[in-house]
């Protein structure tokens, strides 16, 4: 079942991308504003994300990611500017298919459904 959601989110990301206007940018810059209000070690990680992803180290940034996104009650505009660099680094993913691997898009896959609120999926 994790496949056939990863691969029509792929598609549905191609899709996008496809009618989109040419390179997707990620700017992580949302995400310090958005968590400036947050505990030290929230911060910490947010300085992690923005600097890893800065770089395009997609699988540096996944784990604070997943810190950030697993940690707990996140505002709306936390969680809006999360979701957005969530779904820009994907759009990167597949844009870039031959610089990143399908594991990367499906650890970002995993870290877009637990932000929107869903359950992580343990197999």
């Amino acid at each position: 079942m994790r496949v056939y959601l990863s691969i029509c989110s792929l598609l549905l990301v191609c899709f996008v991308t496809a009618c989109g206007p040419g390179k997707t940018k990620v700017d992580p810059s949302a995400l310090t504003s958005a968590f400036s209000g947050a505990s030290a070690d929230v911060q910490g990680q947010i300085s992690s994300i923005v600097s890893s992803v800065t770089a395009n180290d997609f699988e540096a940034a996944i784990a604070p990611l997943k810190a950030v996104a697993t940690k707990g009650k996140m505002t709306s505009e936390q969680t809006t500017a999360l979701s957005q660099v969530l779904s820009d680094m994907q759009r990167v993913v597949v844009e870039n298919e031959g610089a990143y691997s399908m594991d990367v898009y499906n650890q970002l896959s995993d870290l877009v459904g637990i932000v929107a609120g869903n359950p992580p999926i343990n197999m």
